[in-house]
């Protein structure tokens, strides 16, 4: 089956260590942050621009108490990953219930270590 909802990141993770959270059907999920860096070069070669963004990336285990198949040594800062998945928006409420915003998540399925350029 075709999944239309995909997208695959290359980045740097930006912080030692993830977030581990208890969700409410008793699982597990965590979440770290890969920044992204779109680079390009203006009519002047000597002209370098940069474009940083960051993404939380989310991974569950499903219950099964398992590290999500991802070595704890994997998500360390500077390190260059490939994360597969897909975007899930959250609206977050107030206690009132009324809306206050809209999270974007890039809920993972897979996540690869890299080597970076400067260790080739």
């Amino acid at each position: 089956m075709m999944q239309n909802n995909h997208v695959t990141l290359i980045g740097e993770v930006v912080s030692n260590g993830v977030e581990r959270v208890r969700t409410r059907n008793g699982g597990m999920r965590m979440h770290f942050t890969l920044k992204t860096t779109e680079v390009w070069y203006a009519k002047d070669p000597a002209a370098r621009r940069e474009h940083v963004e960051y993404h939380r990336v989310v991974m569950f285990d499903n219950g099964t108490g398992h590290s999500w198949g991802v070595s704890p040594n994997l998500i360390k800062r500077g390190k260059r990953l490939l994360v597969s998945g897909r975007i899930h928006y959250r609206l977050i409420t107030d206690d009132a219930g009324m809306p206050l915003h809209v999270e974007t998540d890039i809920q993972a399925d897979g996540v690869e270590g890299l080597v970076s350029a400067d260790a080739a």
